[in-house]
């Protein structure tokens, strides 16, 4: 299981690599961003943006929270 931001940086860019998409489900983005709902998300943006990713980042009931990341 992904618990940490580096491990979920390695696991979106192979999987960018052979898709279009990258979907990360709440528990990864609660393990790897333990904040509020604001911080998180605002976390995820700049870490989509490091890697050069765009992301959305939506809520889908019943699953939760959703970053889809795609390539720049």
């Amino acid at each position: 299981m992904i618990r940490t931001v580096n491990h979920l940086a390695s696991f979106i860019s192979e999987r960018l690599q052979t898709g279009p998409t990258c979907r990360v489900f709440s528990d990864v983005l609660y393990y790897c961003w333990p904040l509020p709902k604001e911080e998180r998300e605002a976390q995820i943006v700049a870490f989509a943006k490091q890697h050069g990713w765009i992301v959305r980042i939506h809520e889908q009931q019943p699953i939760g929270v959703i970053a889809e990341f795609w390539k720049r």
